[in-house]
């Protein structure tokens, strides 16, 4: 089973959060846009521990609304302004609010990126489109989960996940959502399960 988390939007409370992931030595994406809130240094900082992939410029609300000129001044610049801060290679993309099609992809990839994240839910499969890549679980509570609490599902998902082959565990969120309301220690108590599973040499885990 592979495991990864992504963070979005580049808010100043990805810095609380970036604490908890070193400290579970939990791997994780940041897709930060241009318009964020950290300062040069704290994405620097963010880039030494994680990866930084692109988040667009200004964060539109809808990619699928802009021309193809403007789309891929908002991506292509975007990447080039992280490069230059990290001083690294940024190949992962993540679509503002979930919105793209077709268009948007082609793109993305014109813009230089390799893979893109999506905001869909539920998967515990690898990718079959690079540029859809699915997710598992948001750290939030959606209707999808049916009632069940966020922290919950992702526990069942992860125990699914762990019981098939070749597996995909792809949890994310926003930092600002998870400490606004009061999440970070359910988020905590979830990273604190899979470690713990892992150091009883439960299940065979590739970060």
């Amino acid at each position: 089973m592979k495991i990864f988390t992504s963070w979005d939007d580049g808010l100043i409370y990805d810095i609380e959060l970036a604490e908890l992931l070193r400290k579970y030595k939990i791997p994780a994406v940041f897709y930060i846009p241009t318009c964020c809130d950290l300062i040069p240094d704290m994405i620097k900082g963010l880039s030494k521990d994680f990866e930084i992939g692109g988040h667009s410029k200004t964060h539109p609300a809808d990619l699928k609304n802009l021309d193809d000129e403007l789309l891929y001044q908002e991506l292509n610049d975007n990447r080039k302004w992280l490069e230059y801060l990290t001083g690294k290679k940024i190949t992962k993309f993540c679509y503002p609010r979930g919105r793209y099609n077709d268009r948007v992809i082609k793109i993305v990839k014109k813009a230089g990126f390799k893979e893109a994240r999506t905001t869909v839910i539920g998967s515990i499969y690898p990718a079959l489109d690079p540029f859809k890549t699915p997710t598992t679980v948001h750290c939030f509570q959606r209707k999808e989960y049916e009632g069940v609490p966020w922290l919950d599902y992702a526990k069942q998902k992860y125990l699914e996940a762990k019981a098939l082959e070749g597996s995909v565990f792809h949890l994310w969120g926003h930092a600002k959502e998870i400490i606004e309301n009061g999440q970070i220690g359910k988020l905590e108590e979830f990273f604190l399960f899979i470690t713990n599973d892992i150091k009883n040499h439960t299940v065979e885990v590739e970060f």
